[in-house]
C-alpha cells in the first residue's frame, strides 16, 4: 500500500510498541507528522483518500485517527486497496481489534 510522502524533518517518531499504545495504531503504524502548526496522522496515499486524524499533539492526532479508522471500517468497502490492507493487517495480528 502506498503511504503519503512527507519530508523527513516533518515526521514525528512514535513508539508504536509502547505499552499504552492502542492495538490498532500499533498494528497499522500510521504516519504522524507536523504540518501548518498541527499534527497529522495518516494511513494511505494522502489526507483526502486515506484515513486521517488531526490534533494539537501527536497523541490527539492519533486519537482522532483512531476515530476515523473505526468510521472507515464501518463505512468503506473492504475491497478497496486501503480497506484490504487494514483488514489484512488487523486480522494478521490475531487479536480482537474489531
Amino acid at each position: 500500500m502506498k503511504q503519503m510522502n512527507v519530508p523527513e524533518d516533518a515526521k514525528v517518531l512514535i513508539d508504536f510498541q509502547a505499552e499504552d499504545m492502542n492495538i490498532k495504531a500499533r498494528e497499522l503504524q500510521p504516519l504522524v507528522f507536523k504540518e501548518e502548526g498541527r499534527f497529522c496522522c495518516v494511513l494511505g496515499p494522502d489526507k483526502e483518500t486515506g484515513i486521517a486524524g488531526f490534533g494539537d499533539s501527536p497523541e490527539t492526532a492519533i486519537s482522532d485517527w483512531l476515530r476515523g479508522l473505526d468510521e472507515y471500517i464501518k463505512s468503506k468497502p473492504k475491497n478497496d486497496e486501503l480497506g484490504l490492507y487494514v483488514t489484512e493487517m488487523l486480522q494478521m495480528s490475531n487479536k480482537d481489534v474489531w
